[in-house]
């Protein structure tokens, strides 16, 4: 699955990526981040948020989400004061007339209305790079 979009959040693993990267390339970059420590780093420096009441909060989460019956997938990144969100579907294909059309939708994707969505969180995240530091 395909993201055609350079990550802005000055995560180093992220922004390393190219710009049409894939989702799996996006799910290591994150973890390897987490086993770094450039993503704790990340979130103690962006989370804090004040409210209109002057009280500090802290804002900070990671959303992976899976889509189906035609697979998709996204990835959320939200901290105190911003929210980037990257999109990842089967990829675009541009056609000999300059034309971009999506892929064709496999049979098996095609009828019926019923959705799922699953989801892991930076818990998840974080765990699985500590668990690689060992």
């Amino acid at each position: 699955l395909e993201q055609p979009q350079q990550w802005q959040f000055d995560i180093p693993t992220l922004q390393a990526l190219p710009e049409s990267h894939t989702l799996g390339q996006a799910l290591v970059a994150l973890v390897e981040a987490a086993k770094d420590g450039s993503l704790q780093a990340f979130r103690d420096h962006r989370r804090q948020r004040k409210t209109g009441s002057g009280r500090t909060v802290n804002v900070f989460w990671i959303r992976v989400t899976f889509m189906g019956r035609f697979p998709q997938a996204r990835i959320t990144i939200t901290t105190g004061r911003e929210q980037e969100v990257k999109f990842y579907s089967h990829p675009i294909v541009t056609e000999k007339d300059g034309q971009i059309r999506p892929v064709e939708v496999p049979e098996k994707y095609k009828g019926g209305d019923l959705r799922w969505f699953r989801e892991f969180t930076d818990t998840t995240v974080f765990a699985i790079g500590s668990l690689l530091k060992t």
